[in-house]
């Protein structure tokens, strides 16, 4: 039982780490414009606006509360951006975990 508490403590340092990072990018990309080409919205803000909003706004999306995504869904920068964490998050880490 300690052994498996163990693995999952360097899980869940990986995905607070993995999380962290990406918020950071998401602040900068859609909270100040950057990939919706200089125009932020009220969502924008309100899920991106800061690094906190933007963690707990990923911490939603990473457990499946895709609503989040709204202010990026019409630009394909933020579909890329969207899928890249997804990828990460989903696919990567918690690959990890099993």
């Amino acid at each position: 039982v300690m052994e498996s508490i163990q693995a999952m403590q360097w899980v869940l340092v990986l995905t607070s780490l993995t999380l962290y990072a990406c918020a950071v990018v998401f602040t900068n990309l859609v909270g100040k414009g950057l990939v919706t080409g200089g125009v932020v919205s009220p969502s924008a803000l309100q899920y991106f606006g800061s690094v906190p909003k933007s963690l707990f706004s990923l911490f939603k999306l990473m457990n499946g509360d895709t609503s989040v995504v709204e202010p990026i869904a019409h630009y394909i920068g933020g579909q890329l951006l969207f899928a890249g964490f997804m990828v990460v998050s989903n696919w990567a880490i918690l690959a990890i975990l099993t």
